[in-house]
């Protein structure tokens, strides 16, 4: 199902870019603009909206997302749609937008949707085609697909993390090796591994040999 436009943002880190949803109401105000942050473990919503629609307040909470890691207040939402795919009664957390609303070319920005929101569309992120699409509940194999010149669109499963099933993995090959590692959209950083994770791609983990090999810190 289309559930709406997706927007692809140029970030300041070359080769990395923000995904931003459009059509997202909250309670029915709208249309509005969230960033999609996979990586983060609830639904984040512009404290002046949340001021604006008179949220009920049910507790402090504890909170991961981009702007980092904190204690803010949680409101349940009565209704959370995506266009036309509305879900009752969400948790979010209130916090003001960790960026100007006018920086990446999409606004009103209302939330950053984390993987606990996400996980209600079974989402797929249609990076060529600029869409979001959601695909249920019970989630049928994706179909094969083809862009409008007939060449074949290249899909990338997402894997729900076995101690976290609000978050997702995805499976990195490098050099034949594989390994699996946090699908987290609001990270710039285009890999991250861990030294664990080196050693199983069979790739030095001491900083050194990484410096020899011409790489940089940033």
């Amino acid at each position: 199902v289309d559930v709406g436009p997706l927007h692809l943002a140029p970030a300041d880190l070359p080769g990395s870019l923000r995904l931003f949803a459009g059509d997202l109401r909250l309670n029915g105000l709208g249309p509005l603009w969230g960033l999609l942050d996979t990586g983060a473990d609830k639904l984040v919503v512009d404290d002046q909206l949340v001021g604006h629609l008179a949220l009920p307040f049910v507790a402090p909470t504890r909170f991961a997302v981009l702007v980092g890691e904190g204690t803010a207040a949680m409101h349940w939402l009565d209704s959370l749609a995506f266009g036309h795919l509305e879900h009752a009664q969400v948790q979010v957390v209130s916090h003001a937008m960790p960026f100007p609303q006018d920086m990446w070319g999409v606004e009103p920005i209302g939330a950053i949707v984390g993987s606990q929101a996400l996980r209600r569309l079974n989402p797929v992120l249609d990076l060529r085609g600029g869409r979001l699409l959601a695909r249920g509940h019970e989630p049928l194999p994706l179909a094969a697909r083809a862009d409008a010149a007939g060449s074949a669109l290249a899909t990338c499963a997402l894997h729900a993390d076995a101690d976290d099933g609000d978050s997702w993995q995805i499976d990195v090959e490098v050099g034949g090796r594989r390994v699996r590692a946090l699908f987290d959209t609001g990270s710039l950083v285009l890999l991250r591994l861990s030294p664990a994770g080196l050693r199983a791609l069979d790739l030095p983990a001491g900083r050194a040999e990484w410096e020899r090999r011409g790489a940089r810190s940033y």
